[in-house]
């Protein structure tokens, strides 16, 4: 982005001091200006990622000792705007040491709330195009993959509600219908646990009002519609905990000690997103008891043990796989997913063996005598 841009931008802030001030001249100060004026647009986790970026920002740039005059302001360093040129040789230095899927994460939040306090867009300058692409080469002569969630896919739900269809432990009832409904639903982590008793619509197929997702824009009606067969688990599970549909409390809530649910409102808390990978991961130890002892025996780091079993993710990850071999359009799957671009969705079905690929399946299945 051009020099002049930027100038023009910072300028143009100066006159609305009452909004948002033109110089951020600290990390408090920014920090602060920015969560007055979004934490009720956007999710505490997004913030959360922003701030982390920011502060990786303001550390990187505390020790450049031939940063230019705007980059001050008084003496003091300016973390906004951010300049395209220094930008570039922050990415450089990131894909030395971080994952290209790291750069990119660290990239894109900063560019966002660069955008967000009246700035252009980082990604669109050519250096910083330039600066990607050199990072994703050097990824790429590396050999870096990207990491992935283990698919949970149709077959394995198969194969739970065949080991688990006739338990009656209120804890296994509660999680095998929060991985099913994952599932058929494709809700996002965050998504799946903010269900209450009064987003559900009775009938021989229980409907879902999804209130808020990542990607909400609108406030038209969201709903997931399940099939009769998780319906009936879905009845099963209100019916045995006594679940009103006119309760506002949270649809999979934590456990007392003796099994049952809490229904009380100040103790009817919603799971946390580290049980709900605890759940997954119990369940992918049933069927692989011999996964458990493999990666207790073996070193990972925290971000490769991650993808060693499945996690909250993994049932987004296999119902888009399954839909796209049963036949869906990448359109139709990301409708389906509430995803705004495709992809997200051609990183899923990558993983799609080579043995479901439609090829495959057409020449084999014409040619086999």
């Amino acid at each position: 982005m051009a020099l002049s841009q930027h100038q023009q931008a910072l300028s143009q802030l100066q006159s609305f001091n009452a909004l948002l001030p033109a110089h951020l001249r600290s990390m408090a100060t920014a920090h602060q200006q920015f969560t007055r004026y979004a934490e009720d647009s956007y999710s505490a986790n997004t913030l959360r990622m922003v701030d982390f970026a920011e502060k990786h920002w303001a550390h990187w740039l505390a020790k450049q000792t031939d940063l230019p005059t705007e980059c001050w302001h008084e003496q003091q360093l300016l973390l906004y705007p951010i300049w395209p040129d220094i930008l570039c040789r922050y990415i450089d230095e990131l894909s030395e040491s971080m994952s290209l899927n790291s750069v990119q994460t660290y990239i894109n939040l900063l560019n966002f709330k660069n955008k967000k306090l009246g700035f252009p867009s980082l990604l669109q300058h050519t250096h910083v195009q330039w600066a990607m692409r050199r990072a994703t080469n050097r990824a790429l002569d590396a050999g870096e993959q990207i990491g992935q969630a283990q698919p949970f896919r149709l077959h394995d739900l198969e194969l739970l509600l065949q080991i688990f269809a006739d338990t009656d432990d209120p804890k296994l009832m509660r999680d095998l219908l929060l991985v099913w409904i994952a599932y058929e639903s494709l809700l996002r982590e965050s998504e799946l646990v903010n269900i209450r008793c009064n987003d559900l619509l009775p009938g021989r197929q229980y409907s879902i009002r999804v209130r808020k997702t990542k990607t909400t824009k609108t406030l038209e009606d969201n709903e997931v519609l399940l099939s009769e067969p998780c319906s009936q688990w879905l009845h099963r599970y209100m019916t045995h905990f006594g679940l009103p549909l006119s309760s506002s409390g949270y649809l999979f809530r934590r456990l007392k000690k003796n099994g049952e649910l809490f229904h009380s409102e100040e103790n009817c808390k919603k799971l946390s997103g580290r049980t709900v990978d605890d759940i997954f991961r119990f369940f992918y130890w049933q069927i692989d008891p011999d996964a458990r002892a493999e990666l207790q025996n073996s070193i990972h780091t925290a971000d490769a043990s991650r993808y060693q079993t499945w996690t909250g993710h993994s049932a987004r990850v296999g119902a888009a796989i399954d839909l796209f071999v049963y036949g869906a359009s990448v359109h139709e799957i990301m409708r389906l997913g509430r995803w705004r671009n495709d992809q997200t969705v051609m990183r899923y079905i990558r993983r799609v063996s080579m043995q479901e690929l439609p090829m495959n399946r057409m020449v084999t299945e014409r040619l086999k005598r």
